[in-house]
């Protein structure tokens, strides 16, 4: 017998994935149970992209479109207080009324059968500002002004 790591549901080992959840059983215990999960049965977890105040965020592929995404999840432990819960509601609903070119498009909203909840959203593939600030060289002029005019 195995105890799931993320919903503590006992499954015989012989299963791929746990029967409660989904979650992948056996393996690496180091590795990211989300990895390759789909969520609302159109979203697929390709890779971890980050971690935030209120969760994770991930690379998926919205498969209904063949499009990558990124896939904001609420935290299990922040999921269980009612005012976290619709702090993260209040987060999509705001950010998919933002239409600027500084600001991404939310693609979608939502809470799975396991109550996990999510924010679709698209995905830009470069460098955070947090990474090129703490970058050794000094940043010329013109590239500064240029982020900043933005900010």
């Amino acid at each position: 017998m195995y105890e799931c790591s993320h919903c503590s549901e006992v499954t015989d080992l012989d299963q791929a994935t746990c029967l409660a959840c989904g979650f992948a059983i056996g393996g690496d215990p180091d590795a990211d149970p989300w990895l390759n999960r789909e969520i609302a049965g159109r979203y697929r977890i390709e890779g971890k992209l980050g971690d935030g105040g209120m969760g994770e965020v991930y690379r998926a592929e919205q498969t209904t479109m063949a499009r990558t995404i990124a896939l904001k999840l609420l935290n299990d432990d922040l999921a269980q207080k009612p005012s976290q819960v619709e702090r993260f509601k209040r987060e999509a609903q705001a950010a998919s009324q933002l239409t600027h070119p500084n600001t991404i498009v939310v693609h979608d909203f939502g809470q799975c059968d396991d109550g996990t909840l999510f924010i679709a959203m698209e995905y830009l593939d470069g460098m955070a500002l947090a990474t090129v600030l703490d970058e050794p060289t000094r940043l010329d002029p013109e590239r500064l002004v240029h982020i900043l005019a933005q900010v």
